[in-house]
C-alpha cells in the first residue's frame, strides 16, 4: 500500500529548503563583504561548512586565508 504525498509535508519541506537558501545567501554575501576577490574559495569554504567536510587553504601570503577561517 502506497500513500499519496502529504501535500502539508511538501509545503513545508518547501519553506523549509527557502528558509535555509536565504541563510546561506545572507551568510555568503556577508564573507564576501569581508573577503574581497576570492568568490571561488569562499564559496568552496561555505560548501565544506554546510557538508561537515575538511578544506585545506593553500596561497601566496595575503590572500586573506586566516581571515576567511
Amino acid at each position: 500500500m502506497s500513500s499519496a504525498p502529504n501535500p502539508d509535508a511538501s509545503q513545508q519541506a518547501e519553506y523549509r529548503l527557502e528558509e535555509f537558501s536565504d541563510r546561506v545567501k545572507t551568510i555568503r554575501e556577508s564573507l564576501h563583504q569581508v573577503v574581497v576577490g576570492q568568490d571561488e574559495a569562499i564559496d568552496q569554504l561555505l560548501t565544506c561548512a554546510l557538508t561537515g567536510s575538511h578544506a585545506l587553504l593553500v596561497g601566496v601570503p595575503g590572500l586573506a586565508k586566516r581571515l576567511a577561517v
